[in-house]
């Protein structure tokens, strides 16, 4: 997340939290998935941003 502004930006380092509300929301809505589907995902491969968008994928 950019400090000065609060918006987040992808990396292939970044993990995404799913115990902070507004990444939730950002990470859901970025891969265009309910919050639900994004738990999942993450439960299955782990916070890693770039390992939860190939899972989404399949």
């Amino acid at each position: 997340m950019n400090e000065k502004d609060g918006r987040h930006r992808e990396s292939h380092s970044a993990d995404i939290s799913m115990i902070r509300e507004g990444e939730v929301k950002y990470w859901a809505a970025h891969f265009g998935v309910p919050e639900e589907e994004l738990q999942e995902a993450v439960d299955t491969v782990g916070e890693n941003a770039a390992a939860v968008r190939e899972y989404l994928r399949r």
